[in-house]
């Protein structure tokens, strides 16, 4: 059965730029659901060695992603491993489609979608 859910803001990535919107609603009191189709950290979390994000010295990209994601969690963020495969802007509300054909509609919407990396081939 297709479900349909209403909340304030829907954030579309789970990496390091939509752990962060997340943590920024939450602590805002907006009640905010945030979308991955995979593992939360995005890039980020496949990276050997993270040297320069700021305040944290010489750390994995894997345990960087986890303590953004634990950081997410303990504001409340509801995080869902969903793959987004439509996205419809409105007036009002702004909805998205699921892969499993649920439909989620929020006032506001962020896409925090990242980047994939692209070898070059030479």
């Amino acid at each position: 059965m297709v479900m349909r859910e209403t909340h304030e803001v829907i954030i579309v990535g789970g990496g390091p730029a939509g752990l962060t919107a997340g943590i920024y609603c939450q602590r805002g009191a907006l009640k905010a659901v945030l979308f991955e189709k995979g593992p939360p950290g995005g890039q980020i979390a496949i990276s050997k060695e993270v040297e320069n994000y700021p305040g944290v010295e010489g750390i994995t990209g894997f345990d960087l992603a986890e303590k953004m994601l634990r950081h997410a969690q303990s504001f409340g963020l509801r995080i869902m491993q969903e793959e987004v495969v439509g996205v419809t802007a409105g007036p009002d509300l702004h909805s998205v489609r699921l892969a499993n054909g649920d439909w989620h509609d929020a006032a506001a919407l962020i896409l925090g979608v990242g980047g994939t990396v692209r070898k070059l081939g030479v």
